[in-house]
């Protein structure tokens, strides 16, 4: 066996500015890496086992993260080249060159170019963007790089803008050499966490502002420029208890939309057998929920699709990655192939170019929403001036991610063994789980008024045959969208159609006061322009935090310590005259309570 350690790939370090590499990479001493890269790619374990220790100490040092003081620099510099030294010289022959990059996080990539012989002119850096799995050649960009002289080595260096999750060719310009790489996923960067708090890394507008003037704003996969079909929209749950009822489902992706599936599957009218995902693979599926075993796998091997028993298939997101398309490409064939039907909750995927052949069969493509047809059909009431329907009880988040969907379907089946109970979910998930109506999509150029009307008119025809409807929002009540009004936002557009008389507010255990203040506040603000009343009858709180993975599709569920649960409550509690439930352990006392409320407001 080799006694000898492997030569270390550096990555992220756990040091720096949030978890990120901020500290350890600024353009002043970002030189280093370059010089370490440089020797890293230039030993071999067999030959050069006496530099192993030399290059263990050059790059495990905390010399780079030293160096931006000044008070240090002129010792660090000498430091560090005399552990250079150490380690080339047991390198008899460095080789001509080194072209590599270094992600500093997903939207922004370190390029660098090594030399020991110095070129006759500075060489220029072309990036090329390409398609997934593919040399084909979306864009060409031309950056100057930044140059260093270090101890006979010519460095050239430079930070970029990139897009997240994408792929790209670097050379020089007039170059031969290439170097191929793919920009991180998504994740937490735009996030970074502070002891568990969620806090902006980037300020998004300003950033997407400054991608899409050096990228431009391109889809990841082409829509279909020849479109002529479309899924057949539809938003009922018996409409989906008709297409899945005894069928086996494959789900493409693993996601949130997804755990809810799992979570909830007693509901539904199908048998859950596998989740694809490009990048994620589990024995079980239950893993990241904390829930009971599931016996179903995730799977990231293209290969299984076809050799996988299921005969429907549902789309939990839109296409979001390059690194997707293969799948979906796989699932679509399959799905063609023997006609089977296919559910997308988002995005149709007829709208995309995935398909085997350009005329597909679109009798057996189905997506969650909303469209004129729904509403040629019916004649809208209108709202304005009509008593309200005084039995609706919503759902409404105080910060962005705290459980509003789940809350609902839980609170959804205890209130079912003291009232007779309909659910508009706000969700396309919640048609699949026993939802009346559920969809958050308008298809075909459906104007927000009629959609307005149709649904304040529908929300009245359930109220008048059920004794409550739970529905909820979307964001939070209060969510800031950029550069818009928080009066723009989802959940004010569907509080203003549902009008609810009862209202539900979730927190999560580090949600700050403040945002439930901001919350309260701002309902009675809806309420009063409304001339209605609503009441807020409780908090609700998750028993654990929902947690963004390394995607932006990703969310994950975490548990926490009792003792954490208990704090939260107990801040809550000082601060409004409140109940606080915790979800899902006491949604029966919370159920008891709303029965109680409704047959004391008969």
């Amino acid at each position: 066996m080799n006694k000898y350690p492997e030569v270390p790939n550096l990555f992220y370090s756990s040091w720096g500015t949030d978890f990120y590499s901020e500290h350890w990479l600024k353009p002043i001493n970002c030189w280093m890496l370059a010089v370490i890269k440089f020797v890293e790619a230039n030993i071999d374990l067999d030959k050069h086992k006496n530099a192993i220790r030399a290059y263990e100490k050059l790059a495990g040092s905390d010399l780079m993260f030293i160096y931006p003081d000044k008070t240090q620099r002129e010792l660090v510099s000498q430091v560090f080249a005399e552990q250079y030294r150490a380690v080339i010289q047991h390198l008899p022959q460095l080789q001509p060159e080194l072209l590599c990059t270094y992600p500093v996080d997903p939207f922004k990539t370190l390029f660098i170019y090594v030399t020991p012989i110095k070129p006759h002119t500075a060489p220029q850096f072309l990036i090329e963007k390409t398609l997934h799995n593919s040399d084909q050649i979306q864009q060409q960009i031309n950056i100057e790089p930044n140059y260093t002289e270090f101890c006979g080595l010519h460095i050239y260096h430079q930070f970029f803008m990139m897009m997240p999750d994408s792929h790209y060719q670097f050379r020089l310009d007039g170059g031969s050499n290439t170097h191929k790489f793919t920009t991180p996923h998504f994740g937490i960067p735009l996030y970074v966490v502070n002891q568990l708090k969620m806090k902006p890394k980037y300020n998004q507008s300003t950033l997407y502002e400054k991608l899409k003037k050096i990228w431009g704003k391109k889809d990841v996969i082409p829509r279909r420029q020849d479109k002529t079909i479309s899924s057949k929209v539809i938003h009922q749950h018996q409409q989906l208890q008709k297409l899945l009822a005894g069928k086996t489902v494959a789900v493409f992706k693993y996601n949130k939309e997804f755990f809810s599936l799992l979570r909830f599957k007693e509901l539904s009218p199908y048998q859950l057998s596998v989740v694809f995902d490009e990048a994620i693979a589990l024995d079980d599926a239950s893993e990241y929920i904390q829930s009971e075993s599931s016996n179903i796998p995730v799977i990231n091997n293209i290969s299984k699709i076809d050799s996988w028993n299921f005969d429907a298939i549902i789309l939990t997101c839109a296409i979001n990655y390059e690194t997707e398309i293969p799948f979906v490409k796989a699932l679509m064939r399959r799905a063609v192939t023997e006609k089977m039907p296919v559910i997308s909750l988002y995005d149709d995927i007829l709208e995309f170019d995935v398909f085997p052949e350009p005329n597909v069969d679109a009798s057996h493509f189905y997506c969650i929403g909303l469209s004129p047809n729904d509403t040629e059909a019916h004649t809208p009431a209108n709202p304005t001036g009509e008593p309200r329907a005084e039995n609706i009880l919503a759902v409404f988040g105080t910060d962005t991610v705290q459980g509003k969907f789940t809350t609902q379907l839980y609170l959804r089946e205890a209130l079912k063994k003291h009232l007779r109970v309909a659910h508009w979910a706000t969700e396309p998930t919640g048609t699949l789980l026993g939802a009346d109506i559920g969809y958050s999509r308008s298809y075909n150029g459906l104007s927000e008024q009629d959609r307005f009307d149709y649904e304040a008119s529908q929300i009245k025809q359930l109220a008048a045959n059920h004794d409550l409807v739970i529905t909820g929002g979307q964001n939070s009540i209060i969510f800031t969208m950029p550069d818009l009004p928080k009066e723009q936002n989802a959940s004010t557009f569907i509080f203003n159609t549902f009008l609810p008389r009862y209202l539900v507010l979730t927190v999560a255990v580090d949600t700050p006061v403040k945002l439930v203040e901001e919350s309260i506040t701002y309902i009675h603000e809806l309420a009063s322009a409304h001339k209605i009343t609503t009441q807020v009858i409780a908090l609700a709180m998750m028993e654990g935090r929902k947690m963004h993975g390394s995607r932006w599709t990703d969310t994950y569920f975490s548990a926490v310590d009792e003792e954490v649960i208990t704090t939260a409550k107990t801040r809550m509690k000082d601060k409004f005259d409140l109940p606080l439930y915790v979800i899902p352990a006491e949604t029966d006392a919370l159920a008891a309570q709303i029965t109680r409320l409704i047959k004391e407001d008969e």
